[in-house]
């Protein structure tokens, strides 16, 4: 029975409206209208009634909100585990008196590059380290999710940036004002719950496998999406926030999020500015190293998002969908091809790899051939049908009139080419490759002769 009073008549209320009412953790209505009848509730429906829609509306956009952040924070999830590079000789968990995660101490592996030894698995030709997630059981998954999550929220604008757009395009009025990627400092009751430490486990020591360390001269730096919805309320978009010490919500009220985990601001940019500054840092790369071959993973990754609709049956900006049911449904398809679409290249790496072992033995091996094991420049392996994919697929916003004439165009000639040891694939529409480019890295071309 409640103890709240009838909006009408002030005697005991035993119901309340159901479309703007709040519910705690347990279920209980919270900040409801209530009301003794039906019929005191109907007397009062003219007044309410408009309050009470946007109220509503407010609150179905926040919910859509919450499940666009559940698909981020798994897509962020997976994408930081297929791409890890970082060899870890041990995990130990050290939990509080009430069974809390309160400290996770990794320490070091001896990797020392792609030719280096290591007590982990080694993938993608050497340049990467598969995750150790079978160390992790479901009763820590926690523990995994602070690993995958440690020192990348900087790092996560560049590798989420289509994700992202995709994920809240019909939730905000305009993606390239409306999110912007916020970077501050934490407060004093806030930390990070994992220290890296050497083999001796005495000296504490810091991840070299980071491209953007989440951290300055002055202290810990902390990246996060604020997002500002159709109706004007501001969220913020926390994917990195498990490895720290305070209780994580991916998606809540900004002015919340400012109160629990900020101090000051470093700085505020527009969206898709991390990832505009990473690929012109990767343009100037010319010697090999795993975030090439990251590089070609988040391409993948990226076409994947962008051609959801063709490969999966629905677009992302649909997914959060009132039907939780067909939602989580959607998310485990999504996360499997996610999956396979980060494992490709490394797959494929590892395949050239394997065959080149057959063919020259370890005594014969240069230190050329085992730093460089499987060529990330061979041509065979491209596959022109993603731009018939392309060409096929209807003209809207993830793939342009323009971007389909495109590919209509380099299909038609073939002409690519990749150098050894750079991850650049370049497309040639009016001319052919310099004289100087080795033939074996160059494409099919059946038109070679043909051209004028």
């Amino acid at each position: 029975m409640s103890q709240e009073d009838c909006a009408v008549c002030t005697r005991p209320a035993y119901t309340f409206c159901e479309y703007c009412a709040n519910f705690d953790d347990t279920g209980v209505p919270v900040d409801a209208r209530w009301y003794c009848t039906p019929l005191c509730q109907d007397i009062d429906r003219l007044s309410h009634n408009d309050k009470c829609t946007n109220m509503a509306s407010d609150k179905e956009l926040f919910g859509r909100a919450k499940q666009a952040g559940e698909a981020a924070q798994a897509l962020f999830y997976a994408f930081i585990e297929h791409t890890w590079a970082y060899d870890m000789s041990g995990v130990h968990v050290f939990p509080g008196m009430k069974g809390e995660l309160l400290t996770i101490e990794v320490i070091h592996g001896p990797d020392t590059g792609p030719k280096g030894e290591s007590v982990c698995e080694r993938t993608g030709g050497r340049w990467l380290i598969k995750f150790p997630h079978g160390t992790f059981g479901s009763a820590e998954q926690s523990v995994k999710r602070a690993l995958l999550a440690d020192r990348h929220s900087v790092w996560a604008f560049v590798f989420m940036c289509v994700a992202m757009q995709l994920l809240f395009e019909d939730l905000v009025d305009d993606v390239e004002n409306k999110i912007k990627e916020i970077v501050h400092y934490l407060p004093k009751h806030a930390s990070r719950i994992i220290t890296h430490r050497a083999s001796d486990r005495y000296l504490v020591t810091d991840r070299e496998d980071l491209l953007y360390p989440d951290d300055d001269f002055y202290g810990v730096l902390k990246g996060v999406y604020r997002i500002t919805l159709k109706n004007g309320t501001k969220i913020a978009l926390d994917l990195a926030g498990a490895q720290y010490n305070l209780a994580h919500n991916t998606v809540m009220p900004w002015a919340e999020y400012l109160d629990r985990w900020a101090a000051d601001t470093k700085y505020r940019l527009p969206f898709r500015t991390h990832y505009n500054k990473h690929s012109e840092l990767m343009s100037k790369l010319h010697s090999p190293t795993h975030l090439g071959l990251v590089t070609e993973q988040m391409a993948c990754f990226n076409t994947l998002l962008k051609n959801c609709e063709y490969e999966l049956g629905f677009d992302l900006k649909d997914l959060p969908l009132e039907n939780i049911d067909h939602f989580r449904k959607c998310m485990r398809r999504l996360a499997i091809a996610a999956e396979d679409s980060l494992l490709q290249r490394p797959r494929d790496l590892d395949a050239e790899l394997a065959a080149s072992s057959e063919n020259v033995s370890r005594d014969a091996m240069t230190d050329e051939l085992e730093c460089i094991p499987g060529d990330i420049g061979d041509m065979k392996y491209f596959d022109w049908s993603k731009l018939s994919k392309t060409i096929a697929m209807p003209s809207s916003s993830n793939v342009t009139y323009k971007e389909k004439k495109r590919s209509k165009l380099l299909l038609k000639y073939r002409c690519a080419y990749k150098l050894p040891g750079d991850w650049r694939l370049v497309f040639m529409e009016t001319s052919l490759p310099s004289v100087w480019v080795p033939k074996h890295c160059t494409s099919e071309n059946p038109f070679f002769g043909k051209r004028k």
